[in-house]
């Protein structure tokens, strides 16, 4: 049985997940909440799409949002910092 602290939490979480009404929405406004419930350093909602007799992933929508990817000739790390002292 959930204690009323839980189901507080789960309520607002799915009162968030009725209040989205864009695909955007469930990865700015729903994932940050159902960390709340389910502790995770990242997650992502995707889209399927049918493809002939195959179903693709597509279009993931993040939670924090994705680091975006390097370009060409640069190093994949983000510059380290030397502490003051």
């Amino acid at each position: 049985m959930l204690e009323k602290n839980q189901f507080l939490i789960f309520n607002h979480v799915l009162s968030e997940l009725y209040r989205c009404r864009t695909y955007q929405d469930l990865g700015d406004a729903f994932l940050p909440m159902l960390r709340m419930l389910i502790p995770y350093r990242y997650a992502s909602i995707m889209r399927r799409a049918e493809a002939g007799p195959s179903i693709h992933l597509v279009d993931p929508s993040a939670s924090p949002p994705p680091l975006p990817r390097p370009s060409a000739g640069t190093c994949a790390l983000p510059p380290t910092t030397t502490p003051p002292g």
